[in-house]
């Protein structure tokens, strides 16, 4: 069982297929990485290397007694993505995955090529409007394009 220490943590994870292309999936409360073996991984790892992990206090990783909002899962995953020498990839997250996977390409764009949320919350503890809306605009807009207003883009 492989292990990566990434915050004073150790964090069960996996990494399948040969590509350069990386594809890091993002279970959800609750979950584990396995969840993503059953299903995904064997058609993604086809055409990418695909990075699964435990979250902090899930499946085989540690469990400290503090540190579960999406601020520390975000720094958690930028941990591990240094770890393994991962500069960029593209991000799958489920439900509260898919939060984490939101809040790191807030902070981070640069290291995001894609995101692909599924049943996302959208606005976990951590976001504030602004951050909202600076996320939707990395969403929605093209490259060079501002948010003008609501009613302008329809959004």
């Amino acid at each position: 069982m492989p292990k990566i220490e990434a915050n004073n943590l150790k964090f069960h994870y996996w990494v399948s297929g040969q590509s350069a292309d990386t594809v890091v999936l993002v279970h959800g409360l609750g979950g584990n990485l396995a969840g993503w073996h059953l299903s995904v991984v064997p058609e993604l790892q086809r055409e990418y290397r695909v990075l699964t992990y435990d979250l902090r206090g899930h499946g085989r990783s540690d469990a400290p007694p503090a540190g579960y909002t999406t601020g520390d899962m975000v720094q958690d995953l930028r941990g591990i993505l240094d770890a393994l020498d991962i500069q960029k990839a593209a991000f799958v997250g489920h439900s509260w995955g898919a939060d984490i996977v939101l809040h790191f390409a807030l902070l981070h764009p640069e290291r995001v090529s894609e995101v692909i949320s599924v049943e996302a919350g959208l606005l976990a503890p951590e976001f504030s409007l602004d951050a909202v809306i600076r996320l939707l605009s990395l969403v929605l807009l093209a490259p060079g394009d501002e948010l003008r207003g609501v009613g302008e883009r329809g959004i």
